[in-house]
């Protein structure tokens, strides 16, 4: 039975960047907590981020999406969506932890608004880390 398995042919560097594997997610409690209460709010139209930097090779991105979305086909879309945007954009962004709750309306939003979003987020990133500290 075991020599039935089919074979997973080689990942091409162009499909690489349409996956989404665990290492570009946020998955523990624990570091939803620490984003949440430690990180950085940015506020947009359709999402809300919480950003939180970090060591490591690459953003990673995780969803906080409430019941008051809808029923859990709907909650699905609009992680889709946010994943989605996130995949595009995920060069774009520093060595982060983003975790991503969907605001009022997110549902009827485009995923072209969620695209918007991201390009908000990464240049609000930009901006603060070109900014000089004050030194109090």
């Amino acid at each position: 039975m075991l020599s039935d398995r089919v074979e997973r042919p080689a990942v091409s560097a162009s499909q690489a960047n349409h996956l989404f594997p665990k290492t570009v997610r946020v998955r523990k409690r624990r570091e939803y907590q620490v984003t949440f209460s430690k990180g950085r709010k940015v506020i947009t139209p359709v999402l809300v981020f919480f950003v939180l930097p970090q060591k490591g090779d690459s953003a990673r991105v995780g969803f906080a999406v409430s019941r008051k979305v809808g029923n859990a086909v709907k909650r699905n879309l609009v992680k889709r969506r946010i994943r989605e945007a996130f995949r595009v954009k995920r060069t774009g962004l520093p060595v982060v932890d983003v975790v991503c709750v969907p605001r009022r309306g997110a549902l009827k939003r485009s995923l072209t608004e969620y695209h918007a979003c991201f390009d908000m987020l990464i240049r609000e990133l930009e901006n603060h880390r070109a900014r000089p500290r004050r030194d109090s």
